[in-house]
């Protein structure tokens, strides 16, 4: 039987509401105290363009095993898609905030094993 260091359950998109790339920008801006409101758009387009970069995907591969590997992948993204140090600090942890993992409503049933 193998052996794990560590179980990260990842549920963003099943069983967890998963933010739009607005949504985290606009909570991040929100969140730094900064007003951006006709910037927003573009710094969403350059986040989306530069996730499909082929080397930030490579990075991302894997990034989920560890947390250092994530801050990497994360940082060499954010770096490319051009967002400054505080803004890709703070969008880095997105996830952990309570208004970007509301539950989606769902009827779970249970089975049996």
């Amino acid at each position: 039987m193998p052996n794990f260091d560590v179980v990260i359950f990842d549920w963003s998109g099943t069983l967890v509401h998963d933010p739009s790339h607005e949504e985290r920008l606009t909570l991040s801006f929100e969140k730094l105290g900064r007003i951006n409101v006709h910037g927003i758009d573009g710094v969403c387009e350059s986040v989306r363009r530069w996730e499909k970069d082929p080397e930030v995907v490579a990075a991302q591969v894997g990034s989920d095993t560890s947390a250092s590997r994530y801050y990497e992948a994360e940082s060499l993204y954010f770096q490319r898609a051009g967002l400054d140090q505080e803004l890709a600090e703070v969008l880095r942890h997105a996830d952990e905030w309570p208004e970007t993992g509301q539950c989606i409503p769902m009827h779970l049933e249970r089975s049996e094993i």
